[in-house]
C-alpha cells in the first residue's frame, strides 16, 4: 500500500505548480516577442536564480524564489531590461522590450524595431507597421519576403524547395488559404531553412505567418472576387465566414475558381545510339479547371489554458480538361525520316478531397500539451487518349485510364516544458498512407501495358529537442529524430521483396543564435530527408509518342540531406551561406530501350551530389520609397556520364530580386516588381536562358480599410524558359512560354474580422504532398 501511494506522489509530483511569476513579453507596438529570455535573479548580488525561454506568443512562467527581487528580460536585436519582482504581486502582466536600433536604416528612420531579426530559429521578417502590410494578399506578401518566390502557382524558398507553411501554429494545406488572408492582417512572417526536430525530416524549409491579434465578438465577413485577363480569363471568388462568443469560435470558408491557361511549347529530343536521331516537336496546350471548396470547423477555449478543436475541409474539382496538339519532323543522321501529327485529349474526374483534422491544446503540469490527428482521402480517374498519325508507318490510337485512391492517416503529439532554465520539447509522430494505382491500356504493344499497384507506407518516429540561451553565448538549440519507415510495394496483389524496403534513420540539428559586435548570427546544422513522390515510385508506363513514354522507379531511395547555414542580419543587411551535400538525390533521368534504341523512357535515378547558396538582402527606406534587393548565387556540383561522354553540371545560375513600395498620397499603394534568373546548372540541367519577370501593383482601401481595390498587370514581359536535360543518350531542349502575362483586378470586403484561435497542427507534416500526381515532377 506504501508503494502505490508513493508511485501516486510521484506521478504527481510533476503536475503540482508552485506559485510562479507569470507574464507577457511585448515590443513597444504592443505585439508578442517570441523566445523572449526571462532570468530571475537575487536582489542581493544578481545571482541567477532561473532562467526560462517565452513562448511564441511572449508568454512565461517563472518559479518564486524567496530571495529573487530583479527580473532579465533580453531579445535578439532588443535591449535588455530589468524589472523588479516581488512575491506579493506574481502576475506580471506585459512587459516591454525597446528596440537596440541596430536594425534602423541610416537614411530615414521610421520604425522603432527592427524590420527582421533572428528568432533561434530563422530569420523574422516584421509586417505590421511597414509598408509590407499593403502588398495585398498573403501569397503577394510571401514573394516579397528575401529568398523566397513564387513559382509554378507555388511558394518556394530558393534553394529548399516547397515549404511548409503555417498560420499562427495551423499547417497551410492549400493556396487558397494564402488568398484568403490579407497582409495587413500579418504581424510577421518567420523563414525557417534548418527545421528543427519536431519538424518531419522531410521538411526542408518552414514559413511561419503570425497574424495581429485582434479583439472581435459575433459575425465576421471577408469576402473575395478576382478577375484575371490574359489570352484567356480566369476568375476566383471566396466568402469566409465567423462568428465568436465567449470561448466557442466557428468558422467556414468557401472558395470557387474557374482556371484556364494556355501554354506554347517546343521540344526537339536528340539521341545519339547508333543513329543520330532529331525530334523536334512543336505544338501547344490548352487546359480549364474548375474547383470549389468548402471548410468549417470550430475552436473551445475548455477552461484557462486548454482548448480544442476539429476542422473538416472539402474540396472537388469538377472539371480538368487539356488538349494538346503536337507536330514533329523527324531526322535520321541529318535527313528526313518521317512526320508526326499527335493530338492528345485528357480529361481528369476527381473524387471530392476529405480532410479532417483535429486537435488538443492544454496545459499539463509545467508544460504544454499538443495533440494533433489527421485523416486525408482523395482520388482520381484519368482518361488519355493519343492519336499519332505517321507518313512512314500506320497510324497509332493509343487510349488509357488511371485510377488512383489515396488514403492517410496520421497522429503526432509533444509535450514542452521548462527545464534547467530552458526549454524541451518531446514527442512522437505516426503516419500511414495507402496508395492504389491501377493503369489501364487495351494493347500490349510499344513498350506500354497494363500494370496494378499498391504502395503502403508507415512511418512512426520520436524526437526531442531543447532550447537554451546561456549567457555571453547565445540562444543554442539542439535536437534528434529517429524514423522508422517500412514501405510495402505490390504489383498485380504480390508484395515485391525487392522494391519493398525498411529505413531507420537519425535526424540531427543543431543550432546557435547569438550577436557577433553589432550582427545578429546564427549558424545551423541539420540533416533532412526527401521521399519520392508515389507518382515517381510508380511503374505506370505512360505513351507520350512513338520515341517517347514515361514510368516511376519503385527502387528510388530517398535523399538524405545535410546542411550546414550560417545566416547574418546587420542594420538593413541580411546574408547567409549555406552548404548540402544530398546522399542518393532523385533526378530526372532518361534511358534508352534496348529492343528500339531511338526511344527514350523517362524516369527517376539516385545521384549524390552537394551544392552551395549565397545570399544577401539590401532592405532600406527612404520616406515614401521601400526598396528591397536581393540576390541569390546557387551552385551544385553533379559529375555523371550523360548524352555520350562524362559531364560537369557546375555552372552557378544567379536569382535576383529587386521589389519597390510607394506609399502614395490619398492612400495608395503602388508596388512595383523585378525578378531576374541567369542561365546555369541544377542536377542535370541546364537552364539556357535568361528570364525576366515584371509585376506591378496599384491599390487603394475605403471605408476604413474595409474595402479593397487592387489592380495587377503579372509577368509584362511574358518570360520563357529554356530547360536542357541531359540524359543517358538523349538530349532534350524544352522551350515553354505560358499564358501568365495577365491583368488582375480584385475587391476585398471585410467586417469584423479577428484572428482565428484554431491551434490545431496538421499530424502528417508534408505526407499528403507526396500524393500529387503532377509527371512533371
Amino acid at each position: 500500500m506504501m508503494k502505490t501511494k508513493l508511485c501516486i506522489l510521484l506521478l504527481l509530483c510533476p503536475l503540482m505548480a508552485a506559485a510562479q511569476f507569470k507574464g507577457r513579453v511585448v515590443d513597444e507596438a504592443g505585439q508578442p516577442v517570441p523566445y523572449a529570455n526571462a532570468a530571475l535573479l537575487s536582489a542581493r548580488d544578481s545571482a541567477l536564480r532561473s532562467v526560462v525561454v517565452a513562448e511564441a506568443d511572449g508568454r512565461f512562467s517563472l518559479p518564486v524564489k524567496p530571495d529573487a527581487g530583479l527580473l532579465r528580460l533580453s531579445g535578439l536585436g532588443y535591449q535588455t531590461t530589468f524589472v523588479k519582482v516581488s512575491a506579493a504581486k506574481t502576475a506580471l502582466g506585459d512587459l516591454c522590450l525597446k528596440a537596440d536600433g541596430l536594425m534602423l536604416s541610416e537614411a530615414v528612420v521610421t520604425a522603432k524595431r527592427p524590420v527582421a531579426k533572428m528568432t533561434g530559429e530563422g530569420l523574422e521578417t516584421t509586417v505590421s507597421g511597414t509598408t509590407l502590410e499593403k502588398a495585398g494578399t498573403a501569397e503577394d506578401l510571401l514573394q516579397k519576403i528575401p529568398g523566397v518566390v513564387k513559382k509554378d502557382d507555388k511558394i518556394e524558398v530558393l534553394g529548399r524547395g516547397n515549404p511548409i507553411i503555417y498560420v499562427n501554429g495551423r499547417q497551410v494545406r492549400d493556396n487558397s488559404e494564402l488568398q484568403r488572408l490579407n497582409s495587413d492582417e500579418i504581424k510577421s512572417v518567420e523563414v525557417i531553412t534548418s527545421p528543427g526536430a519536431r519538424y518531419d525530416a522531410s521538411v526542408s524549409s518552414v514559413v511561419r505567418i503570425r497574424t495581429v491579434r485582434r479583439k472581435g465578438e459575433g459575425f465576421g465577413v471577408d469576402a473575395l472576387a478576382n478577375y484575371s485577363q490574359g489570352k484567356s480569363a480566369s476568375a476566383h471568388g471566396q466568402l469566409n465566414l465567423t462568428y465568436r462568443k465567449n470561448s466557442l469560435e466557428w468558422f467556414f470558408n468557401s472558395d470557387y475558381s474557374d482556371y484556364k491557361v494556355k501554354i506554347w511549347q517546343s521540344n526537339d529530343q536528340i539521341t545519339q545510339v547508333d543513329t543520330l536521331w532529331s525530334l523536334p516537336f512543336t505544338g501547344n496546350t490548352t487546359m480549364r479547371m474548375k474547383t470549389y471548396t468548402l471548410g468549417t470547423g470550430f475552436n473551445y477555449d475548455i477552461a484557462p489554458g486548454h482548448s480544442l478543436g476539429l476542422r473538416y475541409d472539402f474540396s472537388h474539382t469538377f472539371h480538368n480538361h487539356s488538349s494538346s496538339s503536337l507536330l514533329s519532323q523527324i531526322k535520321a543522321n541529318g535527313e528526313y525520316y518521317d512526320e508526326l501529327a499527335s493530338e492528345v485529349t485528357a480529361r481528369e474526374d476527381k473524387d471530392p478531397t476529405h480532410m479532417v483534422n483535429a486537435y488538443y491544446v492544454g496545459k499539463i503540469g509545467r508544460g504544454e500539451l499538443s495533440v494533433n490527428a489527421d485523416f486525408y482521402a482523395d482520388g482520381e480517374t484519368n482518361h488519355q487518349r493519343t492519336f499519332e498519325l505517321s507518313t512512314k508507318d500506320e497510324p497509332r490510337n493509343v487510349p488509357s485510364t488511371e485510377f488512383i485512391r489515396n488514403r492517410l492517416v496520421a497522429g503526432k503529439a509533444d509535450y514542452k516544458l521548462p527545464v534547467w532554465g530552458g526549454s524541451l520539447t518531446f514527442g512522437g509522430q505516426y503516419t500511414h498512407t495507402d496508395r492504389h494505382d491501377d493503369y489501364l491500356i487495351p494493347i500490349n504493344n510499344w513498350g506500354v501495358a497494363t500494370s496494378r499497384s499498391q504502395l503502403k507506407e508507415q512511418n512512426a518516429a520520436g524526437f526531442v529537442e531543447y532550447s537554451k540561451y546561456v549567457p555571453k553565448v547565445g540562444m543554442v538549440t539542439a535536437g534528434v529524430r529517429y524514423e522508422h519507415i517500412d514501405f510495402d510495394y505490390y504489383s498485380g496483389g504480390v508484395r515485391q521483396p525487392e522494391q519493398s524496403r525498411v529505413f531507420d534513420n537519425v535526424f540531427p540539428n543543431l543550432s546557435l543564435a547569438t550577436m557577433l559586435g553589432k550582427m545578429q548570427f546564427m549558424a545551423a546544422y541539420s540533416a533532412k530527408t526527401m521521399r519520392p513522390s508515389y507518382f515517381q515510385l510508380s511503374n505506370n508506363v505512360t505513351y507520350a509518342n512513338r520515341f517517347l513514354l514515361l514510368t516511376g522507379n519503385p527502387s528510388l531511395a530517398p535523399t538524405i540531406a545535410h546542411d550546414l547555414t550560417l545566416t547574418g542580419v546587420w542594420k538593413f543587411l541580411q546574408g547567409s551561406v549555406s552548404f548540402k551535400h544530398n546522399k542518393d538525390g532523385i533526378i530526372f533521368w532518361g534511358i534508352s530501350l534496348p529492343e528500339r534504341p531511338a526511344t527514350t523512357k523517362i524516369t527517376h535515378i539516385n545521384k549524390s551530389y552537394s551544392e552551395m547558396q549565397y545570399m544577401l538582402t539590401a532592405a532600406p527606406k527612404f520616406g515614401l520609397w521601400q526598396p528591397s534587393v536581393t540576390g541569390v548565387l546557387m551552385q551544385s556540383w553533379v559529375e555523371m556520364p550523360a548524352f555520350g561522354s562524362e559531364r560537369k553540371f557546375n555552372n552557378p545560375l544567379f536569382v535576383g530580386v529587386w521589389n519597390n513600395a510607394f506609399t502614395l498620397p490619398g492612400g495608395f499603394t503602388f508596388n512595383l516588381d523585378y525578378r531576374y534568373q541567369s542561365p546555369g546548372n541544377y542536377q542535370n540541367v541546364y537552364l539556357s536562358k535568361n528570364v525576366h519577370y515584371l509585376g506591378v501593383a496599384l491599390s487603394k482601401s475605403f471605408f476604413k480599410d474595409a474595402l479593397t481595390i487592387t489592380a495587377k498587370g503579372n509577368d509584362l514581359f511574358h518570360s520563357a524558359e529554356r530547360v536542357n536535360i541531359f540524359m543517358e543518350n538523349s538530349r532534350m531542349i524544352n522551350y515553354f512560354k505560358a499564358d501568365s502575362r495577365r491583368f488582375e483586378l480584385t475587391l476585398r470586403y471585410k467586417f469584423n474580422t479577428s484572428r482565428s484561435k484554431y491551434r490545431g497542427q496538421s499530424a502528417a507534416g508534408s505526407e499528403i504532398d507526396r500524393f500529387s500526381n503532377n509527371k512533371q515532377k
